[in-house]
């Protein structure tokens, strides 16, 4: 008897440990849709809570984008989000993933015109966010809030409006950097100006010049 329960708890701790080791091991996993609505039916309950990094492709909508969100939410073990291939999606809704600490890089894809109020708010592992180069339109308020592992950003070329907060309490931004081809955003040095009048708009909290000289011809701060 003594030997049969000393050999259950040695199976019992051998399990547990190859659990704790499957839980550390990063699982990458990619989703391939046909329709919008159905990526709930291609990442099924099972795989819930495994999956570090994840790729998705195809049409996808709002009802996708909260579930995924509150998917990413309950479980915090998502690193990895993809979605450089999704089509027909064309906003990150409000605080889609506001509070997702465990997100270290996003790709979003070029069909994304909007990324709303506080989306990627408190996301405080976030250290690369990909746009397509012209996608963008909008950056709402507190869209990346309190990113604070954020160093460089380029913003997208289609750019037209930038929330006055949007980017606050990024303490370790270093770079603002606009795509080429923008019409209303340029990047000197790093730092964030309108084409108009030059208007400086957002200076890097963390870029650590003693010293910082403001381009002539500037018109605004």
């Amino acid at each position: 008897m003594r030997i049969k329960t000393i050999l259950f708890t040695t199976l019992t701790s051998f399990w547990t440990a190859l659990n704790i080791c499957a839980q550390e091991q990063e699982v990458a996993k990619n989703v391939s849709t046909s329709q919008a609505g159905t990526l709930k039916s291609q990442l099924e309950m099972p795989v819930w809570g495994t999956v570090t990094d994840l790729t998705i492709s195809g049409p996808v909508n709002d009802a996708d984008m909260v579930f995924l969100s509150n998917v990413a939410r309950a479980t915090k073990t998502l690193r990895k989000l993809d979605m450089s291939g999704v089509t027909e999606l064309n906003q990150i809704n409000k605080d889609a993933f506001n509070g997702v600490a465990s997100l270290v890089y996003v790709s979003l894809p070029a069909s994304i015109n909007t990324i709303a109020e506080k989306a990627f708010m408190d996301c405080i592992g976030l250290r690369h966010i990909n746009f397509a180069p012209n996608s963008v339109v909008t950056i709402a308020d507190r869209a990346f809030y309190n990113d604070s592992l954020l160093v460089k950003i380029t913003l997208p070329a289609s750019l037209g409006e930038l929330a006055p907060t949007a980017l606050t309490g990024c303490d370790n931004l270093t770079e603002i950097n606009v795509h080429p081809g923008s019409q209303i955003f340029s990047s000197i040095s790093g730092v964030l100006f309108t084409m108009e009048d030059l208007t400086l708009v957002k200076y890097p909290v963390a870029r650590g010049d003693e010293n910082y000289t403001i381009p002539d011809g500037t018109t605004n701060i």
